[in-house]
Formats: C-alpha cells, structure tokens, sequence
C-alpha cells in the first residue's frame, strides 16, 4: 500500500498521504494529500524530502515511546504542516494548517484528536511507502 493515512477513531476526519513517487531530484517524493471533515475537503499535490520523511517517521516513534511531547511535520516549501501534541496520556492533539497555493493568504487551520497507539500504525504505513519506493 503506497499510503499514510492520519484518521481519528470515529473516522471523522483524516490525512491522506498517497501516490509517493520519486520526484525529478531523487532525494525527493511527490505525493497527493487530501484532508477531510464532515465540514471541508481539500486536496493537493506536495513533495517532500526523503529525509524529511524519515525525521517525520522517527518524531513518531520518539512521542510513541513517550520520548517527544510534541513535534512538528513541515516540509520545506511546502503550503501544509502539522503539529503533533501530548497532552494527556493516550490523547494525541493533532493541530495544522494549510494554504491555497493560488491565495496564500487564504488558509485553513484545523484541530482534531488522535489516540497515541494509532502512531504505530502511521509508522508501518511510512515503512510500507519507504519499502515500495526501493
């Protein structure tokens, strides 16, 4: 599966990373990223550096393990980012932003919660689009 999907439980409202192919320059992706709620859908088309996934992969693992309160997924030049919280024990706050690329200064901001045990199972989704990639 070529796909990382950040989903609530109730499947509410989720981030769907999809399509990785490699870029023009090898040390990076394109990709699809839609967000969806009950109140928007977006989608667009992004890249990333391979580093930058894999530093997203290992911010994971470290608030998984309880070792990272908090971090941030940005990547450069990017139009979206997501900020990843602990604020209680099990409850992950998931809070981003993104721009219209035609109308910068137009943006969504967006909160939802995520349990701390669905980090594992982003972590096996990046795994799986890492291994396809090869």
């Amino acid at each position: 599966m070529n796909e990382i999907l950040v989903r609530n439980e109730d499947d509410s409202f989720f981030i769907r990373f999809y399509d990785f192919e490699r870029s023009v320059s090898v040390d990076y992706l394109q990709f699809s990223l839609e967000l969806i709620s009950s109140i928007f859908k977006v989608s667009t088309v992004c890249n990333v550096s391979i580093e930058e996934l894999l530093l997203f992969k290992k911010d994971l693992d470290l608030m998984l393990r309880k070792c990272h309160k908090e971090f941030s997924f940005t990547p450069l030049g990017e139009s979206f980012s997501l900020k990843f919280q602990m604020r209680e024990k099990e409850i992950i706050h998931l809070n981003g932003c993104i721009s219209d690329t035609q109308m910068p200064q137009s943006y969504l901001t967006f909160h939802n919660i995520i349990c701390v045990d669905y980090l594992s199972v982003i972590l096996m989704q990046i795994e799986n689009v890492m291994d396809n990639l090869e």
